[in-house]
């Protein structure tokens, strides 16, 4: 009876090493860091959102640079649906805004004082088809895994 507790001991001490490795594999990173391009037929999208919505675990967007790029950190694991939306970019939709100017001497904060303007809107604007801004009616999807990924949006008229 005596050595009992030694064997129970001794069983720990083999299950550890598997336990330690099955929680450092654990089952997937839950975020993925997702990267790309999004275009329209032949013309790069210069502006706009991109989001993606995983049932049950949240969503995540990010910004279209000018270049049609984005990139979108922390975006929830697991198959996404993906909407893109530009209107916030169709100069029909500006709204003026109050310009702030730094008092005499002093400098504006950096990015500090309004929206782009209407000639920038009208610049960089690509009318997309409603559909890719409906969550219940866009086709895209894509499933997002743990890690820095790529994809690239390809939008059909």
């Amino acid at each position: 009876m005596r050595h009992l507790p030694l064997i129970r001991c001794h069983s720990w001490l083999r299950v550890l090493p598997l336990a330690a490795v099955l929680a450092s594999v654990g089952c997937g990173a839950s975020t993925g860091k997702v990267s790309g391009k999004v275009t329209y037929g032949d013309k790069v999208v210069k502006g706009g959102v991109v989001m993606f919505f995983v049932e049950g675990k949240g969503n995540a967007q990010g910004q279209i640079s000018e270049d049609g790029t984005y990139s979108i950190a922390e975006v929830p694991a697991g198959s996404a649906k993906v909407c893109v939306d530009t209107k916030s970019m169709n100069p029909a939709n500006a709204k003026p805004f109050m310009k702030y100017t730094a008092p005499k001497d002093a400098k504006a904060p950096e990015g500090f004082g309004g929206g782009p303007d209407r000639a920038e809107l009208e610049r960089r604007y690509v009318s997309i088809p409603e559909r890719y801004a409906d969550l219940t009616k866009t086709t895209l999807t894509q499933t997002i895994t743990g890690g820095a990924q790529t994809y690239d949006i390809k939008l059909d008229p």
